[in-house]
């Protein structure tokens, strides 16, 4: 059975460089690997690549002609000259400490502000990470509340193959300045108070009148 590795961020890491992909090790033709450009450069640019046996990329070449011909050439040379000037290398590079800068400002602001039961993951790469709620809150039911408050992020449910999840959300610090991090989780930190507040509250006893004579 055919195995798709999907490469879109394993250039962006911190601290020591991940694994090597399957593909590297992959003696049978098995594992098909696919990376973008869009994730290092700039995501209007929608062009990747495939690395796999030729078989399957000419069947995959012909399945793309026919959904909308061609990548634009202009764009595919430009990239193209590019990589061969040894330009991708520097801005991959430059990427990472910027992304590296933004994952730790992200990470200490959620130690700083963040309510007890509240826990997150701190990823050695990519540019997000995931957010567990306390228990009983719900990220798709927070979602519209934090958005009030001006802050927006991605319910976590569609990320559990299991179809779990719900308390989960994804957090992500590529295309927020920096300098606007702290703000966000004070804002979503605040979200998450109040949302527990009302669970609370909700679970508290009805509580009996006593007539005093």
């Amino acid at each position: 059975m055919p195995v798709v590795e999907d490469g879109f961020d394993g250039s962006l890491y911190y601290g020591a460089r991940p694994g090597t992909p399957l593909k590297a090790a992959d003696r049978d033709e098995l594992v098909i690997y696919i990376g973008t450009f869009s994730k290092v450069l700039f995501p209007g640019l929608r062009l990747g690549w495939l690395v796999g046996p030729r078989p399957v990329l000419e069947r995959l070449q012909a399945a793309k002609q026919l959904a909308d011909l061609h990548t634009s050439a202009l764009i595919q040379a430009a990239v193209h000259r590019f990589c061969e000037r040894r330009l991708l290398d520097r801005h991959v590079a430059r990427a990472r400490r910027e992304y590296a800068r933004r994952r730790g400002l992200l990470l200490a602001a959620l130690r700083r502000r963040m309510p007890a039961e509240t826990e997150w993951t701190e990823p050695t790469g990519g540019f997000s990470l995931l957010v567990t709620l306390p228990p009983g809150l719900d990220a798709g039911t927070l979602l519209p509340r934090a958005v009030e408050r001006g802050v927006a992020f991605t319910p976590g449910a569609p990320f559990f193959v299991d179809g779990g999840g719900e308390r989960t959300l994804r957090l992500s610090f590529s295309s927020v300045a920096a300098g606007r991090i702290d703000e966000g989780v004070r804002r979503l930190a605040e979200t998450i108070r109040m949302a527990r507040a009302r669970v609370r509250g909700r679970a508290q006893p009805e509580r009996l009148g006593v007539p005093v004579v």
